[in-house]
């Protein structure tokens, strides 16, 4: 079996002893410090981004791939832009639509062309095959674990 398969329950184990060892901080330390919540960020946000990026290494490594095309945009509800609608065609030759979750307000535009990676096993499990749509929530798991990280260092 491949190991990427499921990367979720290692990942889910890893995350519970980390919130476990900062429990048992707060519990010796009497109370929520500071520290301690600095500490936890910055476990929750690197657990969150190491999940995404064995995601979307899953992903790339066994989703299929295929041209689809923006047909429209659904607007967000706060803001500008929206996320694009794409319509593509299976390896089978079946039409499938789907949301794309990463919008942005200058980045897609309708009639465009895209590359798709979707499930072959649920090719309505699909997204856009684009640095954002894979890898956008894994940096921002990096980012905000790091400051976490700087602030805990700081404090210490």
């Amino acid at each position: 079996m491949n190991q990427l398969k499921r990367p979720l329950p290692h990942l889910l184990k890893a995350l519970f002893v980390c919130v476990g060892v900062a429990l048992a901080y707060w519990w010796i330390t009497d109370g929520v410090s500071p520290l301690s919540f600095f500490i936890l960020g910055g476990i929750v946000n690197y657990s969150a981004a190491a999940y995404f990026f064995q995601r979307a290494r899953y992903r790339i490594r066994t989703w299929k791939t295929a041209k689809g095309k923006i047909v429209d945009m659904e607007d967000f509800a706060d803001g500008p832009g929206g996320s694009p609608i794409v319509v593509f065609t299976d390896s089978h030759g079946r039409k499938y639509e789907f949301t794309n979750f990463m919008g942005g307000s200058n980045r897609y535009h309708v009639g465009s062309r895209v590359d798709v990676l979707y499930d072959p096993s649920r090719p309505e499990n699909s997204q856009i095959n684009d640095w954002p749509s894979l890898w956008a929530v894994t940096a921002i798991g990096i980012g905000t674990g790091t400051f976490f990280a700087i602030l805990a260092c700081l404090m210490a």
